[in-house]
Formats: structure tokens, sequence, C-alpha cells
């Protein structure tokens, strides 16, 4: 039995961010291009946003927190020992994410040690995919509370208030606990912020938060953040469009997180955020969300902010329909170095409408001509495989497509073409999810347990929750691959890679084809004992193609100084040395 008193603990809350897998390190696994269009590996070591706004939030309150990547610590030193880490943790509560599906496995592991180290201590899970599967997560024993929705900040500052206390937890809202009999208890879902004041991303926080803790590498965001530094700007919560297959779409936060607008930060608060941001870092900063979502008044207010502010870094604008020209011209002339993210999904208008993309090719092809006279720094379009009505034949009209878009603007260099498979799961809660035979889909995964379970298979091709009534799992990968093959050959065919960067990703996808197949192969062994020998023999091979493997993720990449802090050089090159020593030797 523990002696320890309720006040002795060296934190009130030490927030943990999962490996997609526990242990990835010793694991088999083919895990395909998931990640090849996100900053992140397929490890999925990118903590999410919120913990930096809970930290900042608790903190600031007097509470002591700490962030933990562990999945980047694990990562980083192969030899990092997470037992013994967790071991030494002291913390009142330990929060874990479950906010998107791909980390089912790693979280629950996680919490399973944490327990073991520390029984009197509890466990809280929070995110989308934790308010999704909030009753099966109380059915593990490791995890104590659930906190639903998209705004937990408050809540947990109640949470831990009240367990200081020793009093009851029937008054937080939004709350799952057990009783003093085990028996799971859901307090009533009545918390849903309709403001976004005080909720703000300060890395200035994340910096001193990391000295503080002297934890570099458990502060990182992803692997390579140093080499890359990107800020992150979330404009709302909530969203207006309706994509069928997405967890964070207008019917999963009315369904689920019981958030029937969505909310944005106002005008003022996007300032003081990028204003802070832009003192610190040179880097480029992403605005999360389109910013007309919220109406022309707010977007011609905001644009109005950042002029006054007279930014110079590279800003990104995500867009979710294509803006027209008045539009551009707005967000040119307040940010000269605006850059633009658009999904195209498919060349198919037919497709991208069932996907939940109401646009057609004149309206963004119009934007890519406007967008480029105006002096866009960089135009991202991005494209997908296993969208509903999506055929094979289709994906290569959609690579054909992007030949045609490259006849006629790569000369300006300017734009960039990305096709990647949506995987590795449709997400729980959305409309394809929960209505498949409608959509024409087949979902293989529906419990929580059984995604867990699932990322434990040996390919991307036996992860993947799906298949479409127009393309198999088997069908997926391949035109996925072949699709990337394609895409390849159309860039450098047009100048936007080198020879050798062409030649490095044709090779690249060439292998991660052939080990595809020998994992097919290896899988139709009867003695489990031989297939987990092959798999074995094959894991390096694995490991070497898990990252860019159907695009290169550097071509992802804005160009950055070697450390973005607007510090005098020489206290810039220290810093960035020493954050990288502190790096390696705190990982």
């Amino acid at each position: 039995m523990s002696t320890k008193t309720k006040d002795n603990y060296k934190y009130d809350l030490v927030l943990l961010h999962a490996p997609s897998v526990y242990d990835f390190r010793k694991s088999s696994i083919m895990y395909g291009p998931i990640s090849d269009v996100v900053p992140s590996t397929p490890i999925f070591e990118m903590y999410p946003i919120g913990f930096t706004t809970i930290s900042r939030y608790l903190t600031s309150r007097g509470f002591r927190v700490r962030i933990v990547n562990l999945a980047l610590k694990m990562l980083h030193n192969p030899k990092f020992d997470v037992e013994k880490f967790l071991r030494k943790m002291d913390s009142r509560l330990f929060g874990i994410d479950l906010h998107w599906l791909p980390h089912a496995h790693g979280s629950i592991e996680v919490a399973k040690l944490v327990k073991n180290f520390h029984p009197d201590s509890k466990v809280v899970f929070g995110g989308l995919s934790a308010t999704y599967y909030h009753k099966e997560l109380m059915e593990y024993p490791s995890v104590d509370y659930c906190i639903r929705g998209d705004s937990t900040e408050a809540l947990l500052e109640k949470l831990i208030i009240t367990l200081k206390n020793g009093e009851s937890l029937e008054h937080i809202p939004n709350l799952c606990w057990r009783d003093g009999t085990g028996n799971a208890l859901f307090n009533p879902f009545s918390y849903v912020p309709n403001s976004l004041e005080g909720i703000n991303i300060d890395y200035k926080h994340i910096f001193l938060q990391a000295l503080k803790n002297f934890d570099f590498s458990g502060y990182l965001p992803f692997i390579n953040w140093v080499a890359y530094p990107i800020a992150v700007i979330v404009l709302c919560r909530g969203c207006n469009c309706n994509c069928k297959v997405c967890g964070g779409s207008k019917e999963f936060y009315k369904n689920y997180c019981n958030r029937k607008e969505t909310v944005y930060k106002t005008v003022e608060d996007v300032g003081k955020e990028i204003k802070a941001l832009i003192r610190f870092i040179k880097g480029p900063i992403f605005l999360v969300g389109d910013i007309f979502q919220n109406g022309r008044e707010y977007t011609r207010a905001l644009m109005k902010k950042f002029a006054e502010l007279k930014i110079t870094n590279q800003i990104i604008f995500e867009f979710f329909v294509p803006p027209d020209k008045e539009q551009l011209k707005e967000i040119s002339e307040a940010v000269p170095n605006f850059n633009i993210q658009l999904s195209l999904q498919s060349h198919d208008e037919k497709i991208r409408r069932a996907f939940g993309r109401p646009f057609g090719n004149v309206e963004a092809e119009e934007m890519i001509e406007q967008a480029l006279e105006l002096g866009v720094k960089r135009l991202d379009l991005f494209f997908m495989t296993g969208l509903p009505e999506q055929t094979r034949e289709s994906i290569r009209e959609t690579v054909k497509y992007c030949d045609y878009l490259l006849s006629k603007y790569a000369n300006s260099k300017r734009m960039s073409l990305f096709i990647s498979p949506l995987a590795p799961f449709i997400d729980p809660g959305s409309m394809v999810f929960e209505n498949p035979d409608q959509y024409g889909y087949k979902i293989f995964y529906k419990t929580l347990e059984e995604h867990r379970q699932a990322l434990l298979q040996p390919s991307w091709k036996y992860i993947l929750n799906y298949e479409t009534k127009w393309l198999s799992r088997h069908d997926i990968v391949e035109s996925s691959y072949e699709a990337g093959l394609e895409l390849n050959r159309l860039k450098f065919r047009y100048g936007l890679v080198t020879k050798k960067e062409y030649q490095k990703l044709e090779n690249r996808i060439l292998k991660a084809i052939e080990l595809c197949s020998k994992i097919d192969k290896i899988l139709i062994y009867s003695d489990e004992s031989v297939r987990n020998e092959a798999f074995a023999n094959l894991k390096r091979n694995m490991d070497s193609y898990n990252v860019s493997t159907i695009c290169d993720t550097n071509e992802l990449e804005w160009s950055t100084t070697i450390f973005n802090i607007r510090v005098p050089k020489f206290v810039r090159a220290v810093s960035f040395s020493l954050w990288s020593f502190l790096a390696r030797v705190t990982g």
C-alpha cells in the first residue's frame, strides 16, 4: 500500500503522447505511405495541439504540468527505456491523448504501464477518438477517467482540484469515471464552450517548460522539428464542412461533441498569438482552419490585423473550397509571403462531391491562375486514393490530370502536387464509418480493441479498416504505389525534382512494392514461428522504407533558416546546438 499523501506529488498533470504502436521498435510492420503528407513519421509522434493549450492554461493558474512526447523519445533514441522513465514520473494525474485512432494501441499500452508503476495516480484520456469510444475506454482497468469533448482545459482544472480536495466527481461535466464498486458513470455532457478566449498556443511557454524540466526531446512536436521548425495557429474548434470520411466534420462535432456551431478565435486573439509568434519565430506559420468559414467580415478584419503586424514569415492558408480572386487579393495585400494548401481529392468532380467537397475543376484552376498571378509563394494540391466511387482507372485519370496541371503551371516552380492513400483508418464517427453501406464502403474494424489489434498487422494493407465496392484493400495499396510512381516521373519530367531525388523515390516505391509482396507470401505460412522469424528478418528493410514512401516528405517543407528564433546569429547558433544536444542527452 502506498504511503503517498495527496499533496506530495511533483506534478499535478503529466501529459503523455504515446507512439502509434507500442513498442514499434520491436515490431515488424510495413506502415506504408500513411504519413507521407504530414510532418510526423508513421509512428505519429506529433502530439496534439491541445497539449500546448492545456499546459499553458493550467500553468498560468499555478498548476505543475509537464508534456512528455514518449513517441519521439522512443524514435529519437532506440535505447530509451520507457519503463524506467515512467517509473520515475511522479504525478497525481497522467493525461494520455487518443485524439486520432492511429494511437489506439500505444495509448492503452502506455496507460497500462503508468497504472502498473503508479497505482495510486489516476489516468485520464481525452481527444476526439477518446470521445467517440468513451464507453469502451472505461472498460480498460488502466483508464480511470475520460473527458469527452473538444475543449478540456477547464475540465482538467476541475478534475485536478477535485482530486486534491478528495471531493466527489459528480459535478464535473463531460467526465466518465467509476464509483466505489467499479461501475462506470457518465456525467452529463454539458460543457461546450462558445469562446476560445485564453486558449492559445504559446511557443515561448513550451520552450521555457522544456528548460524548466530539462527535457527538450519531451517537448519537441515531431522528430525533425529542430531542423524544420514550423508553428501552428488553430483558428477554430469545430468545422463547417461535412467530408464523408472525416472524424472532425460538422456532423461529428454535432453528434459526439455536442458542438452545433463552429467556434472561432477572435481577430484580436489571433492577432496577439501571431504577434507573439513572429517576435519569436521566423519560420513558416500554418493557419489551421479555412479563414473564410467564418464569413467575409471576419476574414477582412483578420487580414487588416495581419497587415498591421507587417508579417514577413511564410503564412500557410488551408482552404476547403477555392477562394475567388477578390479573396485572394485581400490575402496577398495583407501577407506578402502567402502560401496555399487545397485538397482536390480527385480530378473527377463527381468523386470530389461524393467525398464532401462541393466545387469543380474550373474554380480550382481559376484559383491556381489567380494565386500565381498575385504572387503566391507556394501552392500545394493534394489528391487521395480510397475515395467513394473511385476506381483504379479513375486514379490513373487523376494522375493524367496532374500531368495537365503541370503542363500549364509547372514553369512557375511554385505549384506542388501530392497523392496519398486515405489511411490507415476511416475515422470513427464519420458519416462513412457510421453508414458504410450507404456510401459503398465496408468497415472491417468497428471497436477500439479491433483497431488496436489491427495496428499490429504486418502490412498497411491489413491495417486499413476499410475497402470500397470499387476498390479492395489490395487495389488501394497497388493503385497508391502506381500513382506515386507516375506522379514522381511527372515531377522529374517537368523539372520539379532532380534526377537524384526522382531515382531515390522511384527506388523506394519499387522496394516498398516488393516488401508488400514478400509480406503477403509470409502470411501464407501456417507455422506462426516461421512467420515471426521471416518478419523479423524483414524488419530492417521495413523500417528503412516506412518514411517518404510514395512522395518525399521533404517536398512539403518550406525553406527555413537553421533555427528560426529571432535572436542574434551567435546566440541562435548556440541555441540550436544546445537544443540539439539536450534533446539527445535527455531523450
